[in-house]
């Protein structure tokens, strides 16, 4: 079975504290084999998941224009909360997200559609940072001119656990990797609901991501060792 890394965390430290690397590997539960494609008579379907989201492919398998209604589209985070998918193109215009029209996108004939998706209300949380970021600028009695990218938006919101291992007892790292997986328990429910328009019907998909385990490394000197795995079905260590 092909490894699938989804996520991967670095924890730099101070003082006492050690660097930590936690690999996140996730599928898809519609797969058959665990893995992250899924397939129908229309389309092909691939998905990586981000620390902040999902980027997807779609191959259309038909002869015709197929669509991706966005407006029908959903988002829902590890902790099972919904919200619309963002149409991450709309970030490259001026236009305000919510009063976009006819919010769509083409997938061509026997062509890829490949973007990049998260929970709409990531926008509001990159506008708090931005403007957190000019308040800062008039306390300081700065001017300096600011460049936000779009990558800045990608890095914004993080929907996995950090977690901070301040002490190298074996008490105090069994104790945070037992609250780790705690908390994948009851925030394992990502998924991406797709509304895809062909001719005059609507079809509507909805993919569940699940975690098949973390991996826990130390890093020793210049390498990384694996001290800990945390697995389905309950996420024991």
């Amino acid at each position: 079975m092909a490894r699938l890394l989804t996520l991967i965390l670095f924890f730099s430290t101070i003082s006492c504290q050690s660097t930590y690397h936690l690999v996140y590997n996730s599928y898809l539960k519609q797969s058959k084999n665990k893995t992250l494609e899924y397939k129908d008579e229309y389309f092909n379907f691939t998905f990586k998941t981000l620390p902040n989201g999902i980027i997807f492919n779609i191959t259309n398998k038909l002869d015709s224009i197929a669509y991706v209604v966005w407006e029908e589209s959903y988002f829902i985070t590890p902790n099972g909360n919904s919200y619309k998918a963002l149409n991450s193109d709309l970030l490259n215009t001026n236009t305000v997200l919510n009063e976009k029209d006819n919010n769509i996108s083409i997938i061509p004939p026997h062509s890829t559609f490949t973007r990049f998706t998260s929970s709409k209300n990531n926008v509001e949380q990159f506008t708090k940072y931005y403007s957190n970021i000019i308040i800062t600028q008039y306390k300081l009695r700065t001017s300096k001119e600011i460049f936000l990218s779009k990558n800045t938006f990608f890095t914004i919101s993080d929907y996995r656990k950090r977690v901070i291992i301040s002490k190298n007892s074996k008490e105090i790292l069994k104790y945070k990797f037992e609250r780790l997986a705690d908390y994948l328990l009851n925030n394992n429910n990502l998924a991406l609901g797709l509304a895809i328009k062909m001719g005059k019907k609507i079809y509507h998909y909805k993919f569940d991501f699940k975690i098949k385990n973390v991996e826990i490394y130390k890093k020793e000197g210049k390498i990384y060792k694996l001290i800990g795995v945390a697995s389905e079905p309950y996420f024991n260590l």
